[in-house]
């Protein structure tokens, strides 16, 4: 089956491991200044952010030596769509005339989400700044004065909203949504092929072509709501007609979707 999260190549460095699946970019092999590499930590596209690895106060990095620093845009893309935590930031802000930062996140050309804000001091101490967001996203945008702060430790894929699917689709499928908004009302979408289907009243698409209505439990409904920690499991019974199926759950209330689960 398929599980949630951003697939890491074999070689990609500059990567530590922090609680609950957590991905930190460090940036600490990086040697020198240069371009920040395509690719890099997970990150298809950097669009140009510099890295650099000598002492430069008040830029100082979160874990030494190296950090990164936008040019002209704070984009950047990851690889796989997953969630994205945050990321420390250091160098100045309001009060030497320069503007407080915040994120903007996107999935799928849309925003999704806007962080709060942080404001730099000036005094090299830095701050994390976390997204506040708990759904997918596929890229981000670092909104603030380019050219007066730096960022250090990106970190991302610490849970999120998910779906698994484990058991034999032959006899019988245990399925599960965790990481999702308490009380949610989601639906399953199913298909055999990737694509999008675009979810009514939402804005958004699954990731299955022509997806059908996926009926979830026992009673065979179309819909379920999430319990207080925001999760829901159910077992389901199979059938040929039940294998090599993607299934997706869509929590209708904040139009966020899971990854795309397959049926084992």
């Amino acid at each position: 089956m398929k599980k949630f999260g951003i697939a890491l190549a074999a070689g990609l460095l500059g990567l530590t491991f922090g609680a609950h699946g957590q991905t930190v970019v460090d940036f600490d092999d990086l040697v020198g200044q240069a371009s920040v590499p395509p690719g890099y930590g997970g990150i298809s596209n950097w669009y140009g952010w510099q890295y650099y690895d000598w002492a430069q106060p008040p830029y100082n990095p979160s874990s030494e030596p190296c950090r990164v620093y936008p040019v002209g845009v704070g984009n950047f893309d990851f690889a796989a769509a997953g969630t994205f935590d945050g990321a420390f930031f250091n160098g100045y802000g309001t009060g030497h005339g320069f503007l407080p930062i915040y994120l903007e996140m996107y999935n799928g050309g849309s925003l999704v989400h806007t962080s709060g804000q942080i404001d730099l001091d000036g005094s090299g101490v830095g701050q994390w700044l976390d997204s506040g967001y708990a759904g997918t996203v596929d890229s981000v945008n670092v909104v603030g004065y380019y050219g007066y702060f730096i960022m250090d430790d990106l970190t991302y894929g610490g849970g999120g909203f998910t779906l698994e699917i484990t058991g034999d689709c032959n006899r019988s499928m245990d399925v599960a949504i965790t990481g999702g908004a308490a009380g949610a009302k989601c639906a399953f979408a199913y298909g055999t092929a990737a694509g999008t289907t675009p979810v009514p009243n939402c804005g958004i698409s699954v990731d299955i072509a022509r997806a059908d209505a996926w009926r979830a439990y026992p009673n065979d409904v179309l819909f379920v709501y999430l319990d207080g920690n925001g999760e829901f499991s159910f077992n389901k019974s199979g059938g040929p007609a039940f294998c090599n199926k993607l299934v997706q759950a869509v929590d209708l209330d904040n139009c966020e979707k899971t990854n795309v689960a397959t049926t084992p």
